[in-house]
């Protein structure tokens, strides 16, 4: 299959459950959302999935802005704007929904994640 960066940046970009959350947040978007609202949508999904710890609202949001956001956006799957703190889907956001899915359905379980890369993206974000 040989080096793909860009399939490299999608895979780690599904690493981690709040990235995921995004992704299957805002494929069903039809306007944008601020990332306040979105940080909001994500407590509530993380309720959903049983073994995850649900962090503040306003710790996901710094997360979102500092990490998630700029990882998803780099990698093409979502469109953010960070000057207004809003997020939108792209063409690709749909698709990776795709992904995601699949992930969940081998995984047997919804927003399950890697506590060890969790913790370890987490940190760097808060530094």
């Amino acid at each position: 299959m040989g080096n793909n960066p860009q399939l490299d940046r999608l895979f780690d970009c599904l690493t981690h459950h709040q990235r995921r959350a995004v992704i299957n947040i805002v494929r069903n978007l039809d306007s944008p959302k601020s990332t306040s609202e979105l940080a909001q949508d994500i407590v509530v999904e993380t309720h959903k999935s049983p073994n995850i710890e649900v962090p503040s609202t306003d710790s996901i949001r710094t997360l979102l802005s500092h990490s998630h956001l700029p990882k998803l956006k780099e990698a093409g799957l979502i469109e953010y704007d960070e000057e207004r703190a809003l997020v939108a889907p792209n063409e690709f956001t749909a698709r990776s929904g795709i992904i995601v899915e699949i992930g969940e359905l081998v995984a047997g379980t919804s927003l399950q994640s890697d506590t060890m890369t969790d913790e370890r993206d987490d940190k760097k974000a808060t530094r």
